[in-house]
């Protein structure tokens, strides 16, 4: 996106936040893996078609709030396909 800085997601520079000086947390893919796979049994296909709103509803999150918009873009700038 033009204008953001390295390393700093989009959302952040157009809206004039901060640079963080914590590095994100990386996303528990290994954890949310052995949860679905292992202890649920889910089929592998099944797992990676789950949408955020799903994972949330069966393991929950910190205060019980959906995933937000921004929340979303912030995850997928943090975390790019390919």
């Amino acid at each position: 996106m033009i204008g953001a800085a390295p390393g700093r997601p989009a959302a952040d520079v157009a809206q004039g936040r901060p640079a963080s000086t914590e590095r994100p947390k990386p996303f528990p893919w290994r954890e949310l893996m052995r949860f679905f796979l292992g202890e649920r049994r889910m089929a592998p296909a099944e797992f990676w078609a789950l949408t955020l709103p799903e994972i949330e509803a069966v393991v929950g999150r910190a205060g019980g709030e959906a995933t937000r918009r921004a929340e979303l873009v912030r995850l997928m700038e943090a975390f790019p396909d390919g």
